[in-house]
Formats: structure tokens, sequence, C-alpha cells
């Protein structure tokens, strides 16, 4: 990202999902095979491209405009390494911004 970016008011972000409930999935699967194996490690399981949705249309609003130059992970539960920076927004996204997140 450049600084020029920046001083236009463009922001770059990048979203990481692991393995996501689309066609591609179903075609790795078929090339490859273990798909099942892979969703194991993820202990929410396959993730719905709704979520990925929320998470984009978050990041394409106001409410994200200080947001930029951030990797985004969304691993349903799969990567234990996470920093606790990327942990805390997960989090912090969830809790405000999901429709059927819980809040108290």
């Amino acid at each position: 990202m450049s600084y020029a970016s920046l001083k236009r008011h463009q922001r770059v972000n990048a979203i990481l999902p692991t393995f996501v409930d689309t066609p591609m999935a179903v075609r790795m699967d078929d090339a490859l095979g273990d798909l099942d194996s892979k969703i194991a490690g993820q202990p929410l399981g396959l993730i719905d491209p709704g979520q990925i949705a929320y998470l984009v249309e978050f990041l394409i609003s106001d409410k994200s405009s200080y947001i930029t130059g951030a990797c985004i992970p969304v691993s349903a539960g799969a990567d234990e390494m996470a920093t606790t920076d990327a942990l805390s927004l997960e989090y912090f996204f969830l809790l405000k911004y999901l429709p059927n997140s819980t809040k108290e």
C-alpha cells in the first residue's frame, strides 16, 4: 500500500478465509480429496459465504474508515496462532456487526 493511496483516502485490506462453502471447495475436494479432514480442523466448520459478505460490507462502510493495511483472518477457529490484535478485531466485529451475534 502506498502513501499515494492513503493520500487519496483509498484503503487496502485483505480478507484471509480458510475453507468457505463454495463450489470451489467442492471442486477442490473432487480434485484433491480429504476436504472433510481439512474442515475438521476448523472448529466452527465450513465458513458460510454470507459471513465473508458481512465482513466485506463492514470494510466498505464508513464504520471502518480508519482500518487500512489490515489482514483479517476468517478461520472458523482454525488459526490458533492468530495475534491478539486479530482476535480482538474478530471479537469486536462479531459482537457489533454480525446480525446473529449475541449482544450483552
